[in-house]
């Protein structure tokens, strides 16, 4: 469910909670069982999904901004740099191949 509404800049765990019929605690208690969060969760699948599109050929003609808005960023100025926090390059780095 997450997933597929990984762009969705307004998911929150109480949205994944409500799917499942559980508590907004019981879903983050899951993740911290697992030791995490559910928003350091949703960040990194943000960040392969868009990782993946700056790559993928389908997606060359889209600016770094239209892609960071498809994987659910609000603000390309943080997607920038969390991106580059977590890939030590930034998107435009990434697609240039450096």
């Amino acid at each position: 469910m997450a997933r597929a509404r990984i762009a969705d800049p307004a998911l929150r765990a109480a949205d994944f909670a409500a799917v499942f019929g559980v508590s907004d605690r019981t879903v983050q208690a899951e993740f911290a069982a697992a030791g995490e969060t559910f928003a350091s969760w949703l960040l990194a699948e943000r960040l392969d999904l868009a990782h993946a599109r700056l790559t993928a050929v389908p997606w060359r003609s889209r600016s770094v901004a239209q892609i960071s808005t498809a994987c659910g960023f609000r603000d390309p100025t943080h997607f920038h740099r969390v991106f580059r926090g977590r890939f030590e390059t930034t998107p435009g780095e990434l697609r240039a191949g450096r």
